[in-house]
């Protein structure tokens, strides 16, 4: 399916830091012990995100596989899914362990995405003109799921310049857990899921429109690298703008089943995505 399985919404924990943490911006140069939090907007840019074409896999004791009608396993070339992008609030508290070194963690709303997708699955094998195909591609498919995406994530940042300097440049590198949850299919792509499922789980039924089954989907979570850049400049000695540039490569497996009435899986379909995210933040801060 060309068209993605999900929305994916980009996040971690309110203050363990989230996609927020993607475009954290630093607070300005501190002492050590000293606290800074900062808030503001951070827009998230997915426009370089691909998958693997889907892999799809049935249940041999479903009649089509074991009349030999339909292969167990097929892959779906020119399917595709890609991730939209999104703009949300960002919060982030750093404690400066030293002059130029501080402990970042980030926090915000979990923006949903989008997720497009592009292509068509089709069965092969003699049941090629029975099974209607999964349209990913299709506008009204469109976006195929939603889902809201967490990176709790913490940094470490150095910060450049001397204390009574109004500019201060940094750099920081980190780690966040990447994970998804409320993955939810659109609900026209859901229909043309489930009429093609129908005809595997339940191919007499579903000739004339009653095959009963279900679908469902999900992302897999897993630990991802952050890399932060930026600058703040201060206000006064309280106050201080930011601004700052963030990547994370995010990966992720996406997985859609079908089940039949009795909640058997008939049908799992996965592909692997790629997800290279850039954050970019705007925030103002305060030094407490």
């Amino acid at each position: 399916m060309k068209k993605s399985i999900y929305r994916i919404a980009v996040t971690p924990l309110l203050l363990a830091g989230t996609w927020a943490g993607l475009g954290a911006a630093s607070p300005a140069h501190a002492a050590p012990g000293d606290l800074v939090m900062t808030m503001g907007f951070v827009s998230i840019n997915n426009s370089r995100s691909s998958s693997t074409p889907q892999h799809n896999q049935l249940d041999p004791n479903t009649l089509g596989p074991k009349l030999g009608l339909v292969p167990t396993s097929f892959s779906s070339p020119g399917t595709e899914q890609t991730v939209g992008n999104a703009l949300k609030p960002i919060l982030t508290l750093s404690y400066f362990m030293t002059d130029h070194i501080a402990i970042t963690a980030v926090g915000g709303v979990p923006p949903v995405l989008d997720v497009t997708g592009h292509g068509s699955v089709t069965t092969p094998g003699l049941l090629s003109g029975v099974v209607p195909p999964v349209e990913m591609g299709k506008p009204a498919n469109n976006p195929v799921a939603t889902a809201r995406h967490w990176f709790p994530s913490v940094m470490v940042q150095y910060h450049f310049g001397e204390k009574d300097d109004a500019w201060h440049p940094f750099v920081g590198v980190g780690l966040g857990y990447s994970f998804f949850t409320n993955v939810k299919l659109g609900a026209n792509f859901d229909n043309n899921l489930k009429l093609a499922g129908g005809f595997i789980a339940d191919p007499l039924n579903a000739i004339v429109g009653k095959a009963q089954v279900s679908t469902e989907a999900k992302a897999s979570g897993r630990i991802r690298p952050l890399f932060n850049a930026g600058v703040s400049y201060m206000l006064d000695d309280k106050w201080s703008l930011g601004a700052s540039v963030s990547y994370v490569p995010i990966k992720t497996v996406a997985t859609i089943r079908v089940r039949d009435k009795t909640g058997n899986v008939v049908l799992t379909s996965k592909a692997n995505l790629d997800i290279p995210t850039v954050a970019t933040s705007a925030t103002v801060g305060y030094h407490f």
